[in-house]
């Protein structure tokens, strides 16, 4: 999804009721609330933002996985433990962006992939 090198803008944030903003919470970049209570002391970012992405994260590879285990195992214990291992780095999987004030950030890949939009020669701000 997130491709290093590549510019992404935040998108469809004001359509949310309370976390309407993206916030840097040193060096963290997480979900607010955009007048929430850190909201002078933590820099905030709306829809139309626009991040670099300096850290991409590839996919799982199932392959090399399959390959890691044990050979005589069956077949349903090599797919859930392929299942268990997927869930584990999708969970834990984390880009790096620059964001535009300028700081480096940190961002869990899971529950924001949607959040985020590649600017392309195409890409129409309002």
């Amino acid at each position: 999804m997130f491709e290093k090198g590549q510019m992404y803008m935040l998108r469809g944030m004001k359509k949310n009721k309370r976390y309407d903003a993206m916030c840097d919470m040193d060096g963290a970049l997480y979900v607010a609330d955009s007048r929430g209570w850190g909201h002078a002391r933590y820099p905030r970012f709306t829809d139309g933002a626009i991040f670099v992405c300096l850290e991409g994260s590839p996919e799982f590879d199932v392959e090399a996985h399959m390959k890691t285990l044990h050979p005589n195992s069956l077949e349903h214990h090599r797919l859930e433990a392929t299942a268990r291992a997927k869930g584990a780095y999708d969970y834990h999987r984390e880009v790096s962006f620059l964001t535009p004030t300028g700081n480096r950030v940190r961002m869990r890949v899971k529950g924001n992939k949607t959040k985020f939009k590649k600017v392309t020669s195409r890409t129409r701000t309002k």
